[in-house]
């Protein structure tokens, strides 16, 4: 996007405060204040910025930046006075201030990756730990998986759900704004379905149910920190799926293999699996290889017809 590459030293220039939710700028004897926007308003504005074309992960920049414009700017204040001026207007008395008003509104709601510690439990669940909160996320079982998506993007196939979380960039900009996956419709559509991702699989926050206005409270780097891991667990990767395929042709390990094999071989569900203790899976698949003579019988990987196999997926108990 031509024009909308400012420095951070550039734009700290104009700052007068910063409190971290507020965001005071002087320009040309005039102070503009700023909101950061929280997590809802700035994933819709990155997906309401997306151009529907051939390529459905292209962000707009110029049209990303005016909707972060249009909803930041609070309020101009001339001699001590506020003045309530839309955008429009004030692009159309100044079009260079217009400009720099946009780089501004860009930076201060640009994404900043925020660290995030993860604990994975047995059954699959995950604690992660964002500044001073502490977030749970349930995995979806595949019918609840199938049921959100047909909810949350209309007219989508049920399909085997894949992530993406490469995110569109502001040129200019080394910081993520979002994310866009070509796999995934643009618009309105992608809104709905990343707030029915975190409001389904969010079960606590510091212990407790989360209240029914958790997420329209939320920072906006904490919301898309617990997006990329809810994205993650919500289906197989694109490289995942890559790294069964390629074990599969090659007959080289692999965790998914692992499992489908012990699924055969023994009647167990994948939740059975997990529990048992790591040293006696790798016992059960040592033997296990070394009765096929050391090499995995590609053909004994594939799925039989008919009566032969029967995998659970659901305990008896």
């Amino acid at each position: 996007m031509s024009g909308l590459s400012p420095g951070p030293t550039s734009i700290e220039s104009y700052v007068l405060s910063d409190d971290g939710r507020h965001v005071l700028v002087s320009l040309d004897g005039a102070t503009y204040r700023f909101r950061r926007l929280l997590w809802i308003e700035r994933n819709r504005a990155v997906h309401c910025a997306v151009d529907g074309g051939s390529r459905a992960d292209e962000l707009n920049p110029l049209s990303f930046a005016h909707r972060l414009l249009e909803e930041s700017l609070q309020a101009v204040i001339c001699d001590g006075q506020p003045e309530l001026e839309s955008p429009a207007q004030l692009a159309g008395r100044n079009a260079d201030l217009s400009q720099r008003l946009l780089e501004i509104a860009v930076h201060i709601n640009r994404r900043q990756p925020r660290e995030a510690e993860k604990r994975v439990y047995c059954d699959q669940s995950v604690e992660v730990r964002i500044s001073d909160k502490l977030y749970k996320l349930a995995p979806w079982t595949w019918g609840v998986r199938n049921s959100i998506v047909a909810d949350g993007i209309p007219g989508r196939t049920v399909a085997p759900l894949r992530h993406n979380s490469t995110a569109p960039r502001v040129s200019g900009h080394s910081n993520e704004a979002g994310r866009v996956g070509k796999h995934r419709p643009a618009g309105a559509e992608t809104v709905h379905f990343h707030e029915l991702v975190l409001r389904t699989m969010c079960v606590a926050v510091d212990g407790l149910s989360p209240s029914s206005n958790w997420l329209a409270e939320l920072h906006a780097d904490i919301g898309d920190a617990l997006l990329d891991i809810a994205l993650s667990m919500s289906g197989l990767d694109r490289d995942q799926e890559i790294d069964v395929i390629r074990a599969l042709q090659s007959g080289h390990a692999n965790d998914g293999l692992t499992m489908y094999t012990l699924c055969k071989e023994f009647g167990w569900t994948p939740a059975q699996i997990r529990q048992q203790l790591a040293t006696d899976i790798d016992v059960l698949v040592a033997v296990h290889r070394a009765s096929r003579g050391g090499q995995p019988s590609r053909a004994d990987d594939q799925p039989r017809t008919g009566d032969e196999l029967a995998i659970r997926t659901t305990d008896d108990e």
